[in-house]
């Protein structure tokens, strides 16, 4: 993650959060990352996003949050993939409350689908 926030993998109606942050790139020469493997089976999502997402705040300064985020990816596990990532946007602008953010919002969602 080099700094980033956790990856969420979505297995069914269940939610895991993959890594510890580390520390980040290019900071510091010669810093060990951990590798880390997780089964990517047929069905599974995996979810990478800035932390834009996470902090992104409401007109009461209160940030989306991690929770949010999973409650909202769990809400749409039904929907295709691309509809999920509407969603999450459509989400996001509504707890927002304008068309605009104030930092940057990166999210790149991963299916993998059954042979």
């Amino acid at each position: 993650q080099a700094g980033h926030p956790c990856p969420v993998l979505q297995r069914g109606d269940q939610l895991r959060r993959l890594g510890e942050s580390g520390f980040p790139v290019g900071m510091l020469p010669g810093v060990q990352y951990e590798d880390i493997t997780v089964p990517f089976v047929p069905g599974d999502r995996l979810f990478l996003y800035s932390d834009g997402v996470t902090e992104c705040v409401n007109s009461a300064s209160e940030p989306f949050r991690l929770e949010r985020l999973e409650q909202t990816v769990l809400a749409l596990r039904g929907d295709a993939l691309e509809q999920t990532v509407a969603g999450i946007e459509r989400e996001l602008l509504t707890w927002r409350g304008g068309d605009e953010f104030a930092d940057d919002v990166t999210l790149f969602a991963l299916e993998r689908r059954a042979a």
